[in-house]
């Protein structure tokens, strides 16, 4: 519990200066953002990785990172990043991983949440 705690405060001070919009590949990152006071905005609206936007959704989600300037796209290991490149194209930006956690794969929990951390702070601070 201490390490979670511990966590929990990093994440709350590392992120308290930084925009709080972002945009990730689908909705994984809800309960996050609630939790941390972010606002994400999403490419798919649903929680299935493997769906596909419409044109009028990416249209929409690209006029919403030029009106907040926003320059970096989240996108998931396990997911395909084509789409997220699109978007990131289209405003002049990149792409980057949010680990949605229940992947396998090298680290653990606290090990994968600092990776978070660390590829939030890059895009919003």
């Amino acid at each position: 519990i201490f390490e979670l705690d511990k966590l929990d405060s990093k994440i709350r001070n590392d992120l308290v200066s930084c925009s709080q919009d972002f945009i990730a590949f689908h909705d994984a990152f809800s309960y996050f953002a609630y939790e941390y006071d972010l606002h994400q905005h999403t490419i798919i609206s649903s929680n299935d990785p493997h769906a596909e936007p419409t044109a009028k959704t990416l249209e929409n989600i690209i006029n919403t990172a030029r009106e907040l300037k926003l320059e970096i796209i989240f996108t998931e290991d396990t997911t395909d990043p084509r789409i997220s490149n699109v978007v990131a194209n289209e405003i002049g930006g990149k792409i980057l991983v949010l680990s949605p956690l229940e992947i396998s794969g090298n680290g653990n929990y606290i090990s994968r949440m600092i990776e978070n951390l660390d590829n939030l702070k890059e895009a919003l601070c």
